[in-house]
């Protein structure tokens, strides 16, 4: 496959560059360092979060208005180090405190809560952590899960709630409920490709769909026959209601992600689907979110996640956010 790339060995620093030459007006990069600073931080809670390339625009498109006020990238399917997360706590650090928000994977648990300890022995920053657990084919138990799509969504539920003017510990709770709350599940039809090395995460055969596969190749919850769109739907609306408990009545957030190669024509095809089956159970759908928000290299994959609200979640919900990469609106 050709690409538009220089050395591989240099990839997440050119992408970096790239980024603070087309939008450096309002982000700075931290010298020596794979991350980035919003110019102008208020004086709140500060929100960092960070994980690796090679899925973009996850996690370089989660800071700004209404996001993160910091991230530190990693490499290639790879935690950033814990001196870089550090690195960015220090540079935006204010009397409010920060939360850390990043997806439950190994390299980025143990790399965000050593930032934090860090922190915690050096200085006197006060720094709280939380894992994003929204992966319901990862595990049965919602605080094994790991982290998905529902990464960005978390992060702006915690930078609305401090734009609102909780304290560190309200806005902990209020993207803690979040993450309680939300459920995401992928449907698969060809598996990607690392970046780097080109090299395939598997195979999918011609008359399969993989449900429940993670970003990266992990292997699926189950497969099956490749049928339609509503077929589809159908599977991942039954097992994204049945995790949440949703009932006639509640009022939800749907979110789609097109993955890699699949087209907006797919997106929105998939979105009518799971719009309708919802409303027939008589789910109130408060908003609907379709943006591409971690593209591997040659997948083709739609994840579908659902927030259940409650009247404090509406209201962060509501309120607009907006990257370079990603925009969040609410009308």
């Amino acid at each position: 496959m050709k690409k538009f790339l220089n050395s591989r060995d240099h990839l997440v620093e050119e992408m970096i560059d790239g980024f603070v030459l087309a939008f450096g007006n309002a982000y700075r990069r931290l010298e020596g360092r794979n991350a980035l600073v919003v110019r102008d931080c208020r004086e709140k809670v500060s929100v960092v979060t960070g994980g690796g390339s090679g899925g973009e625009p996850w996690c370089i498109g989660c800071v700004g208005e209404g996001y993160a006020d910091g991230v530190a990238v990693g490499n290639v399917f790879a935690a950033p180090p814990a001196t870089t997360i550090a690195a960015v706590c220090r540079e935006i650090y204010n009397k409010h405190g920060i939360l850390l928000v990043a997806g439950n994977h190994a390299g980025d648990a143990m790399n965000f809560e050593l930032a934090a300890e860090i922190l915690s022995l050096e200085t006197d920053i006060r720094c709280e952590t939380l894992l994003v657990t929204d992966d319901l084919s990862t595990s049965p138990i919602k605080s094994e899960r790991s982290g998905l799509a529902g990464n960005d969504i978390i992060v702006h539920i915690a930078a609305s709630a401090a734009l609102a003017g909780l304290d560190l510990n309200g806005v902990k709770s209020a993207a803690e409920k979040a993450n309680r709350n939300l459920s995401t599940l992928s449907a698969t039809l060809e598996l990607g490709a690392n970046p780097v090395t080109e090299i395939s995460m598997g195979k999918i055969g011609p008359e399969e769909v993989h449900i429940g596969t993670g970003v990266t190749g992990e292997p699926a919850m189950f497969v099956t026959k490749m049928d339609s769109a509503a077929d589809i739907s159908e599977i991942l609306t039954e097992y994204l209601v049945k995790d949440l408990d949703l009932k006639s009545g509640d009022e939800v957030s749907l979110y789609l992600n097109g993955g890699g190669t699949v087209t907006v024509m797919e997106e929105l095809i998939m979105c009518r689907e799971i719009y309708r089956r919802l409303s027939e159970k008589g789910v109130r759908i408060f908003d609907v979110d379709l943006h591409e928000r971690i593209k591997v290299e040659k997948t083709n994959s739609i994840t579908v996640s659902i927030l259940k609200l409650d009247e404090q979640l509406k209201e962060y919900m509501a309120c607009p956010a907006h990257s370079p990469l990603i925009a969040k609106n609410h009308d």
